[in-house]
């Protein structure tokens, strides 16, 4: 059986690694660098150690993020809690 105190300990390193406590500053920042149809396409799924991963639902959609990757990024660097966020992967996925 494993000891408490290991397993307490490996779920603090795992919430660290995930960072929550910027997730919902994330979303904000990701909210107010976008416009409302790129919003309707594309939403955060995720995000770990600096890296936001967005999903996106349309092919010409996600060919436009990755296009706009620089600009959106500086655009959420530029809002509180943005900072954290180092780099942006887009991938194909439902969004709402």
């Amino acid at each position: 059986m494993s000891n408490p105190e290991t397993i307490k300990s490996e779920v603090e390193k795992i919430i660290a690694r995930l960072d929550y406590k910027n997730t919902g500053q994330i979303r904000e920042a990701w909210k107010n660098s976008l416009d409302e149809d790129s919003l309707a396409h594309a939403w955060p799924v995720s995000f770990e150690e600096g890296k936001l991963t967005v999903a996106v639902d349309n092919p010409v959609y996600l060919h436009n993020m990755l296009l706009r990757r620089k600009e959106i990024l500086e655009k959420i660097r530029g809002n509180p809690g943005g900072e954290a966020v180092s780099e942006i992967r887009f991938r194909m996925g439902s969004v709402g």
